[in-house]
């Protein structure tokens, strides 16, 4: 397994967790601007 590819799928599960528990924790507005910030 190449280490960069592994470090890759880790970023993008935990931006994607991050998005989901932010979307149920914060408001919708704050929650756009988390998304934009991630991104």
């Amino acid at each position: 397994m190449d280490s960069r590819f592994v470090t890759d799928v880790k970023q993008k599960w935990l931006s994607n967790i991050g998005i989901i528990f932010s979307s149920l924790i914060v408001p919708t507005d704050f929650h756009y601007t988390t998304i934009l910030l991630w991104h």
